[in-house]
């Protein structure tokens, strides 16, 4: 039933990621156009603001959730309601803390971008903001309990309705010539109605779910530790931009911005993949014996390759293009940075399935050292480098920082705790498959540079369907010859579709 729950999960998450994945680049393509790069580059800094100002929240939900597993097995409902009760007090509390916080640094926003827009309008557009996305804060708590469950699903189609409704508000406003504070006074209405909305799918799921007056001695407790976490998370993912917006033009925010959106979205399909297999990865460690699970986690490090390998080169080869097309020539990265943003990705991707075996075993403790040395580094670099060679310093220390950490050492530290054996062979694996990005993307920019380059969408999507086409059959047989884990897994799903068709 966990399995069943966990596939509903991805694919009603899936269509609508792919809908709205899609109406995020149309949104993007208006923005930069209608609302000009100094309020496109001011509304991608309050992301990362809101980024650090959300560490108040101190994974209140993951610690819940956490704590609803076990009460659900063992049907608990009365103990629910007191730690829902907890937790919906809790993050009105945060919600207040943020807020309050948010105006403080409102004052300051001058010093962290270099547009021509007054501070006075700067801090009503991130108020506004801030009580967007602070609604789901006071209405998201009865959430934890169905994500608990694993029933995500059951509110997946009415939640993702209403943030296609939202997004296409958002690009159909600004086109017709509304201003950004009437866009965000809109949309913080359909924030509302959406959890509303889904609110009342979870109360109708259960009835029994209810706020009580008493909660005695019963607290949520671990919040320090996933503080040290969540801040971990948030300046790895967020301080880029923020140094880019502090020291740079808005232009560079927003040609970063429109890079990083692609690798975002991809990115986010591979976690959107990931989460749905993190319960059979648990129980495969817990139940399978050991050699087993070293071979079949051998088997999805080896898939993650192929998509690393595959993404990386199909995008090395036609992204600059698609960018051209899409938000205009003079938002193409240099060779150097846009290999940059290549390289990270590719060791972003690779390195997905340790970190959701770090999730899995709960291996914070052994990681969390190397993750802060990384932030730190990463800092100091981007700081340094930022002043001498512009977005290209940000690109490589955030390369440098990874590669030099956390690139070894969650390969390191998975396979010796938990199987006991050397890293060693997926460094080999790192160089092979990263070394097929680079020499086949490199060949093909020399033998087929004309046969990408398009001034139309949709001839865009003609040529990069057939040279991906191309590149999958090429990486498939490269991969099959090559790893031994790549066999098993082709041998596995090809056993798997002809069970499929003869039952």
């Amino acid at each position: 039933m966990r399995q069943q729950n966990s596939m509903k999960n991805f694919f009603t998450s899936l269509f609508p990621f792919i809908i709205l994945m899609f109406i995020g680049f149309w949104k993007v393509s208006v923005w930069q156009r209608d609302l000009g790069n100094d309020i496109f580059a001011l509304n991608q800094l309050f992301f990362q603001i809101f980024a650090y100002l959300s560490l108040a929240e101190a994974g209140v939900g993951a610690l819940v959730q956490n704590v609803y597993y076990k009460l659900l097995i063992d049907k608990k409902n009365d103990e629910i309601n007191i730690y829902y009760t907890l937790s919906k007090r809790m993050l009105r509390w945060i919600s207040l803390i943020i807020l309050v916080l948010g105006v403080a640094v409102s004052f300051f926003l001058n010093y962290l971008t270099n547009n021509q827009l007054s501070l006075t309008y700067m801090q009503v557009v991130f108020l506004l903001f801030l009580v967007k996305n602070l609604v789901d804060y006071f209405m998201f708590s009865p959430r934890f309990v169905l994500q608990a469950d694993q029933k995500i699903y059951k509110i997946n189609v009415v939640m993702n309705f209403y943030k296609i409704v939202e997004s296409l508000a958002e690009v159909l406003l600004i086109m017709y010539g509304w201003d950004y504070v009437t866009v965000l006074i809109v949309t913080i209405f359909i924030r509302i109605l959406t959890n509303v909305m889904v609110n009342k799918v979870i109360f109708k799921e259960y009835s029994w779910l209810k706020e009580v007056k008493e909660t005695g001695n019963y607290k949520i407790t671990g919040m320090a530790y996933a503080l040290n976490n969540k801040f971990i998370g948030a300046a790895q993912d967020s301080t880029d931009i923020l140094l880019i917006s502090a020291f740079l033009s808005p232009l560079a925010v927003t040609i970063y911005s429109s890079y990083k959106y692609i690798t975002k979205y991809l990115l986010d399909f591979i976690y959107l993949f990931a989460s749905s297999i993190m319960a059979s990865v648990g129980n495969l460690i817990y139940e399978e014996e050991n050699e087993r699970s070293f071979l079949v986690f051998e088997e999805i490090i080896i898939l993650f390759y192929f998509v690393a390998t595959f993404l990386g080169t199909t995008l090395l080869y036609v992204m600059n293009n698609f960018i051209s097309i899409w938000v205009g020539a003079d938002k193409v990265l240099d060779g150097l940075s846009f290999l940059l943003i290549i390289l990270f990705f590719f060791n972003t991707v690779t390195r997905r399935p340790y970190y959701l075996m770090r999730d899995v075993l709960v291996l914070y403790k052994d990681t969390q050292t190397v993750s802060i040395i990384e932030v730190v580094i990463n800092i100091i670099l981007s700081v340094i480098l930022v002043k001498l060679l512009g977005l290209k310093g940000i690109l490589i220390a955030v390369v440098v920082s990874s590669m030099l950490l956390t690139f070894w050492y969650y390969p390191y530290i998975i396979y010796k705790k938990v199987y006991a054996k050397g890293w060693f062979h997926d460094l080999l694996r790192y160089s092979i498959c990263l070394s097929m990005v680079l020499i086949i993307g490199y060949f093909s920019q020399i033998y087929l540079s004309n046969f990408i380059k398009t001034t139309s969408m949709i001839s865009w999507f003609i040529h990069a369907g057939i040279y991906s086409a191309l590149l999958i059959c090429l990486l498939t047989v490269l991969f099959y010859a090559i790893f031994p884990s790549f066999r098993r897994l082709t041998i596995k799903g090809k056993n798997m579709i002809i069970n499929k068709f003869i039952n």
